[in-house]
């Protein structure tokens, strides 16, 4: 999604990309416009994970609804297919199919077998939206919905999340909850909590990170998470500043959190592996207007 600083235009987006890491020849790294027909229609807020030879869309926001559609992108023919319907006219226990339905902002990872987690994120409620604390298995083989019930100490109300997977533990960081301030308004709070889900037991803890030389990254919305080796690395984000002028910044930084003991409900020091500079707290708008549309 490209939007103007104050919100009121944005564009929508429905291409997609692949970046080229080891080129034949020895030529430099480059992206690729993949060119599959019959992909999801342009949105944000969705989310998209790799299981086994597929990739798997599901949700996010258009601009004038929140979707509840599941696409598969299959990466040896690299053909999309349609799962919406199978997903919503499946009979579960010969009752009607459970389903997350709308939704955006939430977090989804793998598990390892033929199936994915999807959990929290935001839809609409009346003339305003409301923040979710669900959390959801889909069964790649059967494309049955199961609903997962509350064990432990989950995340709670959260949209934004971001998420990375360590073995059998899947860790949440950030996001963002709306809480009502009075007269029908909300506003944002933001944190840098870190929930880990054990896909085994299927069960929630909110490890502390052990005290280092910093206290961590700042609480934020939107961050990119993942796991590499024995670290759970956290990238930018978004988050707002500025008192009763708020405006929401984008963020550069990238943290380190040594998860090598998550199976035993450890985690180890958060470090630095890049601060945030002075860019990173700014808006770069697009030279030419038209880019966007009135949202």
């Amino acid at each position: 999604e490209f939007s103007s600083p104050n919100g009121g235009k944005f564009k929508l987006m429905d291409d997609m990309w692949q970046l080229v890491l080891s080129p034949a020849g020895g030529e430099a790294r480059r992206w690729d416009k993949v060119g599959a027909k019959d992909g999801p229609s342009a949105r944000s807020g969705h989310r998209m994970v790799i299981a086994g030879d597929k990739l798997v869309v599901y949700g996010g926001m258009g601009e004038s609804k929140y979707f509840q559609d599941l696409h598969v992108f299959h990466l040896p023919t690299s053909r999309w297919t349609s799962k919406a319907a199978m997903v919503t006219q499946r009979q579960n226990g010969g009752g009607p199919a459970q389903a997350p339905g709308p939704r955006a902002g939430f977090a989804m990872w793998p598990d390892g077998t033929e199936g994915l987690f999807l959990y929290g994120g935001t839809r609409e409620k009346g003339r305003g939206t409301e923040t979710l604390a669900d959390l959801w298995r889909l069964d790649l083989t059967t494309f049955l919905w199961e609903r997962i019930p509350d064990k432990g100490v989950p995340p709670g109300l959260v949209s934004g999340v971001g998420v990375g997977v360590a073995g059998r533990s899947a860790l949440l960081f950030g996001g963002v909850t709306d809480e009502p301030v009075g007269g029908g308004k909300t506003k944002p709070r933001f944190n840098a909590e870190v929930s880990e889900f054990n896909m085994d037991t299927r069960t929630w803890t909110k490890p502390v990170p052990a005290a280092g030389k910093g206290a961590g990254p700042s609480t934020r919305r939107n961050a990119q998470c993942t796991v590499i080796g024995t670290d759970l690395l956290v990238m930018g984000g978004l988050r707002e500043e500025g008192g009763d002028k708020e405006r929401e910044v984008t963020l550069d930084d990238l943290w380190a959190l040594d998860v090598a003991s998550i199976a035993d409900g450890a985690l180890g020091a958060w470090r630095c592996v890049q601060p945030l500079s002075g860019a990173g707290t700014q808006w770069f708008e697009s030279d030419d207007d038209s880019d966007g549309v009135e949202g």
